[in-house]
């Protein structure tokens, strides 16, 4: 059996038409080429979408983020629908405001002079992300991984490797998960938080089948979390019913 170390993976926006886009270009490439060339792979959203059927796995082989630069997330829905979830999904418009993120590039060097500040911020939640994830996986001794890349063969991955032979059983990380007694577990998270992000990869790790519900795209759930739950700070992992954590393992969010 082929042991590799494992990689994150970043799919980003590969729009040119705003601002937003060529944010997300650049912030991107900073991240994946110099900052943690080490900790990630990526590919190009056009593979994702017509590539071979190694590309379409690319989320089951990595841990993903992806990178919009527009409220119309693009990138994001793209990869659920031809890959499968991403651990986040970071968007440019909900960082530095939709006004900016959609404003019409006149010329590269007015970009350079102007945007400075925001390329600098998204670089960070981007790296930040990515570090976080790092350091669950370093935490629970995941330091390599199985053929089919979700984990490191005996830490819990869902995986059942003998000899030659691979079974993946990797829990996958859909808005129809449920839990196998019955008891669901819901993660309610933000667009682009990284404390959310650690946690389904926490539960991930374990083997622990939830369901995500992303509160900046479902207004009702962002209305309930703060009238039922009585709070907005994300994640809220709702048990049964019931709220039994708040922020992440560290109570961070």
């Amino acid at each position: 059996m082929n042991i590799q170390p494992k990689k994150f993976g970043i799919i980003s926006c590969c729009g040119s038409e705003c601002v937003g886009g060529y944010i997300t270009r650049i912030a991107a490439g900073k991240v994946i080429y110099e900052l943690r060339s080490a900790q990630i792979e990526t590919i190009s959203l056009p593979r994702v979408l017509l590539g071979s059927a190694e590309n379409k796995h690319f989320t089951r082989l990595h841990p993903t983020v992806t990178i919009d630069g527009c409220a119309k997330a693009c990138t994001r829905k793209a990869v659920e629908k031809y890959s499968g979830k991403a651990i986040v999904g970071i968007n440019v418009a909900e960082l530095i405001g939709p006004v900016a993120a959609n404003d019409e590039l006149l010329s590269m060097d007015e970009f350079c002079r102007q945007y400075q500040a925001e390329i600098r911020k998204v670089t960070e939640v981007i790296t930040y992300v990515i570090d976080t994830m790092s350091g669950i996986r370093s935490k629970s001794g995941c330091g390599t991984s199985c053929d089919c890349g979700c984990s490191s063969g005996s830490s819990g991955c869902g995986c059942s490797c003998e000899g030659d032979v691979h079974k993946h059983n990797m829990v996958e990380l859909s808005q129809d998960s449920t839990v196998t007694n019955g008891k669901e577990i819901i993660i309610y998270t933000k667009t682009g938080c990284p404390f959310c992000a650690k946690m389904m990869l926490e539960y991930q790790e374990k083997g622990i089948a939830f369901r995500e519900i992303n509160i900046s795209l479902d207004a009702n759930a962002k209305q309930l979390c703060s009238e039922t739950y009585g709070v907005d700070r994300v994640p809220i992992i709702v048990k049964g019913g019931v709220v039994v954590q708040i922020g992440d393992s560290d109570g961070k969010g």
